[in-house]
């Protein structure tokens, strides 16, 4: 059976937070998957949101200052039981309405890894921010003979079993195009 973990770091996410849960909970009826919430030390409400809305999720880790996003997903991955792991930003840039589709894919392709792309529809991103994403990304793919047209977009799923963790090491953004490289090369 189709498993996935799907991890959420917040950080001073209180606007858009249960919006986000509301969102998944109709998926659960269709798709197995666990939700794993990873407050990386919010000061704002976001902590007694998660605490007050416990049901809405299966795990939660509460990291006791700000340590940055790649720092949040190493700690959400060491907690993922499942065969398939799925980001979700809480901000509400993605729609979880979107996994079905990345599922989709998975099942059809029998694929180790299956990578959006903020580019492939309208998207309100600064010039200068795709820009440079499409300089970082055709370095990228010139090195790794791939094809991506957005390696900065956080929204993905792939096998866990194509992730060594314990190889992760950035704490930042920058973490995302780390965990790329490292499933694509595990996949092989």
């Amino acid at each position: 059976m189709f498993s996935i973990s799907v991890i959420v770091p917040v950080y001073n996410e209180e606007k858009t937070f249960l919006k986000i849960l509301e969102k998944y909970k109709p998926l659960k009826k269709n798709i197995n998957f666990e939700l794993i919430i990873v407050n990386d030390g919010s000061n704002d409400n976001t902590k007694n949101l998660i605490e007050n809305n416990s049901s809405m999720f299966d795990k939660v880790i509460h990291l006791s200052k700000n340590q940055g996003k790649g720092k949040a997903v190493r700690e959400g991955l060491k907690i993922a039981k499942n065969e398939y792991i799925f980001f979700q930003d809480a901000d509400l840039e993605y729609d979880p309405n979107d996994l079905s589709n990345f599922i989709k894919l998975a099942k059809t392709n029998n694929a180790d890894f299956i990578m959006g792309s903020r580019f492939s529809s309208t998207t309100t991103t600064p010039l200068l921010d795709i820009l440079g994403n499409k300089l970082v990304t055709l370095i990228f793919n010139v090195i790794n003979n791939t094809s991506f047209s957005d390696i900065c977009c956080c929204y993905c799923l792939f096998k866990k079993n194509n992730l060594p963790i314990t190889h992760l090491k950035s704490n930042g953004w920058g973490q995302h195009i780390e965990i790329l490289t490292n499933v694509l090369y595990n996949s092989k």
